[in-house]
């Protein structure tokens, strides 16, 4: 499964009984795993079985093994919010100036890092790059790939004035 989605385990299916026979069967095993909820961390969790049910079942001696629920990563995309600026003026990112998709389970991108070769007073006029990267927050670990989308600063042009002086 992927972080971020719950799942159920079915202990009607999920399951294969060896070692059965003269037509003794198995229809339901209780499954449990920590991995099944949406706040499970991207890894690998035990799925457990038990309580095995059915039918002659009186007649054994049950083992139960493991198996194995992995939590993928999910994707998370960041992207830089657009600014505007004008010419002379110097632009400080504080880091928030951003959006984000595909955070699950109550987590939060708190800032990331932005940098931008138009920030400064003396970029000229035009449109440059706002590159975001670095994202900080509440389980960051459980996405892969994060991308991060740039924005875009637009450097409008200053007003100014020229005025003739006449003797």
């Amino acid at each position: 499964k992927t972080y971020g989605i719950a799942i159920t385990l079915d202990g009607t299916t999920e399951f294969t009984a060896i070692g059965l026979v003269n037509g003794d069967t198995v229809t339901i095993v209780t499954l449990t795993s920590a991995g099944v909820s949406s706040g499970a961390a991207a890894g690998t969790y035990p799925i457990v079985p038990s309580n095995a049910a059915g039918s002659g079942l009186d007649n054994y001696d049950i083992t139960y093994n493991n198996g194995t629920l992995t939590v993928g990563k999910a994707g998370l995309t960041i992207t830089a919010n657009g600014r505007t600026k004008t010419y002379g003026e110097a632009v400080v990112f504080a880091g928030t100036e951003f959006t984000s998709d595909g955070l699950k389970a109550g987590d939060s991108i708190t800032s990331v890092t932005l940098t931008s070769t138009g920030a400064g007073s003396d970029a000229a006029v035009g449109t440059y790059n706002i590159v975001p990267s670095a994202a900080a927050g509440i389980n960051p670990a459980n996405y892969d790939p994060i991308v991060y989308a740039d924005g875009q600063l637009t450097v409008n042009k200053a007003d100014a004035t020229i005025d003739v002086a006449r003797d």
